[in-house]
């Protein structure tokens, strides 16, 4: 049985407030309804679910700083094994972990880990030449990671398809970060 004991923190985001029962703003949360949140946002109701994301994540990360670091150096933008990275992480991560996959790859460079292409890193690297297609990558892999997830078979015909309309997304948003 879960004891009662009260908390002196508040919560105010509506979305958690709306299921706690009898809520008083100026009272503090009981650990009933601190569990009750907590299993909204998954992390006590299926931890193994959150322990193996992020284990993912972090590895789809990994594999695309080291796929950055094989390039054809062309000028401004280089071209990198990135795209093959970003096709297996839709291919096998689906939208959603997809997507945060490489959004914590585009954290991990813009605090200060050298894992852009050519070892670059900073805030600078997401405003500079580069910044467009890495920001279309967030996009992309959502994209496919959609497509791959609504479809029960894969030929290699809507692969293909769908890994070009990936790519094609990755250059759409390039050419937006320079005009």
């Amino acid at each position: 049985m879960v004891s009662d004991k009260r908390h002196k923190f508040s919560v105010h985001h509506p979305f958690l407030l709306k299921s706690l029962p009898n809520f008083d703003i100026n009272s503090p949360l009981t650990t009933s309804q601190i569990t009750g949140i907590m299993k909204q946002i998954s992390l006590l109701e299926h931890p193994q679910t959150f322990v193996r994301s992020t284990v993912l994540a972090l590895s789809g990360s990994l594999l695309l700083a080291v796929s950055a670091q094989i390039e054809i150096p062309l000028w401004p933008v280089p071209i990198t094994g990135q795209t093959f990275a970003l096709y297996i992480i839709a291919a096998m991560f689906g939208a959603r972990l997809g997507f945060y996959t490489v959004l914590l790859y585009l954290l991990e460079g813009s605090t200060g880990l050298p894992v852009f292409s050519g070892g670059s890193f900073g805030i600078v690297t997401l405003f500079g030449p580069t910044g467009g297609y890495l920001a279309g990558m967030l996009i992309a892999v959502y994209l496919m990671g959609r497509y791959f997830e609504q479809s029960s078979r894969h030929s290699f015909k809507k692969t293909i398809m769908i890994l070009t309309l990936g790519t094609i997304e990755i250059g759409r948003a390039s050419c937006r970060e320079r005009v």
